[in-house]
């Protein structure tokens, strides 16, 4: 059914589609490619018979073009064309909406700048909209130009689904590496040095999780929900893809607890090495307090003062000054304030 808000408009020019690359693909297989022409001229292309369309359009002109001349309802509108979007998987009157996440790998761009795809699939169709360039799409969209097409739409968003994991996978491991040596480098004595790339890590973790936590679910919905939009022969694979998902989010929960307790340690250890530094400078202070009192008192200009005359008084006071630093430097050891440890 068409959108109440949608209205008679000419025809747009095929730049102002938006479609990056369509295929038709044939009940055999074969993928014909749609050109945007093609699809200015006829929105409403159907697949042919027993096999599919796929169109994978850019944000911003689709989201223009589309909802006027393509016969789309408002709720596929707005998840498919909304400027923000958050992992989820919402079946919808016989088909399904799903928005997921994949990490950035365009030259310029960090992997946690994550990207997004907005999904619909229907049957017989399967409409992408990306905002930034996607390698797992690129590569997918390579083999379809190859004769390489999945049987059915289903198919597809599951080797969609697949492709974006295959991306995730590794720089989630790479994380996990660099906790690795993170850890052997906290056990240095200038361990302090890595406590901003920890911070950096542990941002990184925190970002990735905050988009992967909610396309566990997406994805386990994906799989559990009976819909005959998925063949009942792809439900195990799409099983295996939740549980991709479901560990890559356990290894970032790792990561991130990992990485605490290692900022933990660096602090714990410094904290160890203040107490220790105030300690000996007490210690000192302790000594030197009475010795500094016996010097002071014997340094008063007072009538009466013993040994003023005596040559030897000297000597005899050094002597005691020592005996009684030494003396309170063995209490103190028997107390334990100057053992190691």
């Amino acid at each position: 059914m068409s959108s109440p808000l949608e209205r008679p408009a000419p025809p747009a020019p095929a730049s102002r589609t938006g479609l990056l690359e369509g295929f038709l693909v044939d009940a055999d297989g074969g993928a014909h490619p749609i050109l945007p022409e093609t699809l200015a001229a006829d929105p409403a292309l159907r697949p042919p018979e027993g096999g599919y369309v796929w169109l994978h359009f850019e944000l911003d002109a689709a989201r223009l073009w589309a909802p006027v001349h393509m016969d789309l309802d408002e709720t596929t509108q707005r998840a498919l064309f909304a400027l923000e979007t958050r992992p989820r998987f919402t079946p919808h009157d016989g088909q399904i909406l799903m928005n997921l996440r994949g990490v950035n790998l365009n030259e310029g761009h960090e992997p946690e700048e994550m990207l997004s795809l907005r999904i619909h699939l229907e049957p017989g169709r399967l409409i992408t909209v990306r905002r930034q360039r996607s390698v797992a799409i690129e590569a997918i969209r390579e083999d379809l130009r190859s004769d390489r097409a999945p049987a059915d739409p289903g198919t597809l968003l599951l080797r969609i689904v697949s492709g974006l994991n295959d991306r995730i996978e590794p720089v989630v491991d790479a994380l996990s590496d660099r906790v690795d040596g993170l850890e052997e480098l906290s056990l240095r004595p200038d361990a302090a040095d890595i406590r901003a790339e920890l911070s950096s890590m542990r941002h990184d973790a925190l970002v990735f999780r905050r988009y992967i936590a909610p396309q566990r679910e997406a994805v386990m919905r994906f799989a559990t929900t009976e819909s005959p939009l998925l063949p009942a022969s792809e439900r195990v694979t799409a099983r295996e893809e939740a549980d991709r998902v479901t560990r890559v989010v356990e290894e970032l929960d790792i990561t991130r607890e990992r990485a605490a307790v290692i900022h933990e340690q660096i602090a714990a250890r410094r904290a160890d090495e203040m107490n220790r530094n105030m300690m000996i400078l007490s210690v000192v202070s302790a000594v030197f307090l009475p010795l500094g009192f016996v010097t002071g008192l014997l340094g008063i200009n007072v009538a009466g003062m013993p040994g003023a005359e005596w040559q030897p008084a000297f000597w005899i006071v050094c002597a005691f000054c020592a005996a009684l630093g030494g003396l309170l430097g063995f209490v103190f050891y028997r107390l334990g304030w100057l053992r190691p440890g």
